[in-house]
């Protein structure tokens, strides 16, 4: 819409020109983006959830002592002025508003002001006696009302009437003047901002190049987040035993049909404070010994033959006795031996020999007897 309204007044350019509101075309213009911009950040703070290690800027019009910036706390509470420790985590910045607006209305407000800032000494003591002010215990020099004082601005007009004084708006602007008092807040307008996002986090840990957390910022699905560290180690994963956790359950994904297969439906959506675990596959590698072109260890992969393992392995070698191999298996902690003719695997294209192979088996090719 906004393209196609900007493409209608540029091709009428020369009639702008001539009519010499290029200015007002201009300043349209920018209101418009910066009123979407505007919506669009407004919408994002209104959907996003607040969580541990954010920081949130509160501010209450009018009332400076209430401006806060905190930073959300590992049990998901901050502190604020005057009412203490409150829950946060998993509000909206709409509902954290309106719940400190709520609160900050209910709340009755504390405070201290000096003696002197009283020129009458009558004064001070028909204000102590009416329990419109009461003593400083620490500091003889303060005086001090309470929540269970000033309970309302009403109820202290009444008790200053009580007791004679008819000037009633200088002594409440001495109580306004208050270090610690923050006003009679009828009508808080409470303003909340998410200014650092620090909760969206994924962790993920094992054979990846930069195992750490990592911030989402967006949605990210788990292959994004194996990239953002930097991708998965060549050779030393074990995807079989790789899983994503998410508040301490496992969840069905296939490592392996997605970054051996490319399976993208099970590069899922990942959550803050999702944990992607991907072991190193040392206990699960395929050992390849014997009459082989390259003898050693190949990454298991589900699925995998013993052909497959002795291709990988380059094949056998010129000296080789196909005949003559051996996947020595353990089941229950006890070594079984399986002999395999590989020659009828090859020559005969006998597949029901090409067995499948299991993690940790090892295959053993012996040589000719010349």
């Amino acid at each position: 819409m906004l393209l196609a309204l900007l493409g209608h007044c540029f091709s009428d350019w020369d009639i702008i020109m001539k009519k010499g509101r290029i200015t007002y075309l201009y300043v349209f213009i920018v209101a418009l983006v910066l009123q979407l911009s505007l919506r669009q950040v407004a919408f994002a703070q209104e959907e996003y959830t607040i969580g541990t290690g954010d920081v949130l800027a509160i501010s209450v019009w009018e009332t400076p002592t209430l401006d806060l910036e905190v930073v959300v706390r590992p049990d998901g509470m901050i502190s604020y002025p005057l009412l203490d420790d409150i829950p946060v985590q998993g509000k909206t910045t709409l509902e954290l508003k309106a719940f400190l607006t709520k609160k900050l209305i209910e709340t009755k407000i504390m405070g201290s002001i000096k003696k002197s800032d009283f020129k009458d000494e009558k004064l001070v003591n028909k204000l102590l006696e009416a329990k419109v002010i009461k003593k400083d215990d620490v500091n003889d020099d303060h005086v001090y009302f309470d929540k269970v004082i000033s309970e309302d601005e009403s109820v202290l007009r009444e008790r200053l009437k009580k007791i004679g004084i008819s000037k009633i708006e200088p002594i409440l602007n001495l109580l306004r003047k208050s270090i610690s008092f923050t006003g009679f807040i009828k009508d808080p307008r409470v303003t909340v901002i998410v200014s650092s996002i620090n909760s969206l986090k994924v962790y993920v840990h094992g054979e990846v190049m930069v195992p750490g957390s990592y911030q989402l910022n967006e949605k990210a699905t788990l292959a994004d987040v194996v990239a953002m560290a930097g991708g998965i180690k060549a050779g030393s994963a074990d995807f079989l035993k790789a899983l994503v956790m998410r508040d301490g359950k496992k969840l069905d994904v296939d490592f392996q049909k997605l970054f051996q297969e490319g399976d993208i439906s099970q590069s899922i959506n990942l959550k803050p404070g999702d944990t992607v675990f991907i072991p190193d596959n040392f206990r699960s590698r395929i050992a390849v010994l014997g009459a082989v072109a390259t003898p050693g260890f190949i990454t298991y992969r589900k699925g995998m033959t013993i052909m497959d393992a002795i291709m990988a392995a380059g094949g056998f070698a010129k000296i080789a006795d196909p005949d003559d191999t051996m996947v020595i298996r353990k089941v229950d902690g006890v070594e079984k031996k399986i002999e395999v003719d590989m020659e009828d695997v090859m020559e005969e294209g006998d597949m029901e020999k090409n067995i499948l192979l299991l993690p940790a088996d090892k295959i053993i090719v012996e040589e000719k007897w010349y």
